[in-house]
């Protein structure tokens, strides 16, 4: 009896200690992953209300070119938290085109939660790609016209699905603007 009373109490004793060990272990994984949870996007109406730039982006020709001829530079593509974007498409001797698009929803939220998840919960961070020549470009999230802008990526997007699909909906409007090139 005495040597069953005494694990009772010992199995007892134990039971509190680990109770008391797993609280501070949970604690601790609280406090020290607290800055590595994923933050949600807002929602589109919360978005929409927001000022300023949401993304900045550049597609920039990497290739050799003949500087000679006329050729194609790049686009600087500016979105805009009210869901404008201005495309201005940059030729080395013809000079630039702009204008000026209205995004549909799905497209707004689709840029944004990229924007938001590369320059927040920094999903593109170690992405590289090699590659010779071709097309690079940057990406830019402001967060608030109050905040600093963060630049989440530079480099090829090649075979990354999220850039190419952003690629996909921004060069839709490009396309339709009137280029007149020097011949």
């Amino acid at each position: 009896n005495r040597l069953f009373k005494a694990h009772k109490q010992s199995s007892k004793g134990m039971g509190i200690v680990m109770k008391k060990l797993l609280a501070v272990l949970v604690l601790c994984l609280f406090v020290f992953s607290g800055c590595s949870f994923y933050q949600r996007p807002l929602r589109y109406s919360e978005a929409i209300q927001k000022e300023g730039v949401m993304l900045e982006a550049h597609k920039r020709n990497w290739g050799a070119n003949d500087y000679s001829r006329d050729f194609w530079c790049g686009i600087k593509y500016v979105i805009n938290y009210d869901g404008t974007m201005t495309v201005t498409i940059y030729y080395n001797l013809s000079g630039e085109f702009t204008d000026t698009f209205t995004l549909s929803k799905k497209e707004y939220m689709e840029i944004y939660e990229f924007a938001f998840d590369g320059a927040i919960n920094h999903k593109y961070d170690d992405i590289e790609i090699r590659a010779c020549d071709g097309t690079g470009w940057t990406f830019t999230y402001t967060d608030s016209v109050d905040s600093e802008p963060i630049r989440f990526y530079y480099g090829y997007i090649y075979g990354v699905k999220d850039m190419e699909h952003v690629e996909a909906i921004v060069d839709s409007y490009a396309r339709q603007i009137d280029v007149t090139l020097i011949e």
